[in-house]
């Protein structure tokens, strides 16, 4: 009787390991998928920026103009080089901050937050499962 009793509980928790392993599966999946759409998001982006005639054939200019050079020289010595510097930063803020890319973050924020609850549930579940099948035969025992 105690073979069988035993032979029962490995069968459920052979069964409860295949259920996390599944579950766990599914969670991989989609954690796949969402990497793959953000790469190919940021890959979209940079080839739109690489793309655009205007950004570049203003580089090649920029590069090619030697008065750039003094100009860039005189600029550096200014003090007014502290207050464009700050705009600039006030600038690369606010692109941080536009839409399509703050939606970006918030997508991947929520995504995350869903795997962790996700991870932190099967977590507590796999423990509340195996703390059960060692304990609750113990308690059976103590209780005789």
């Amino acid at each position: 009787m105690a073979i069988e009793a035993l032979e029962i509980r490995m069968a459920r928790l052979e069964g409860g390991y295949e259920q996390i392993n599944e579950r766990l599966g599914g969670i991989e999946q989609r954690l796949a998928s969402f990497e793959h759409r953000f790469t190919s998001e940021i890959a979209s982006l940079r080839s739109e920026m690489a793309t655009r005639g205007d950004v570049a054939s203003l580089r090649l200019e920029m590069a090619t103009r030697e008065d750039m050079a003094s100009l860039r020289a005189d600029i550096a010595s200014r003090e007014e080089m502290a207050s464009l510097r700050s705009e600039t930063a006030s600038l690369r803020s606010e692109m941080a901050t536009r839409g399509d890319v703050a939606g970006l973050r918030a997508e991947m924020r929520a995504g995350d937050s869903e795997l962790r609850k996700q991870i932190s549930g099967q977590f507590y579940w796999l423990l509340t499962f195996i703390l059960g099948s060692i304990l609750v035969p113990i308690l059976r025992d103590l209780a005789r």
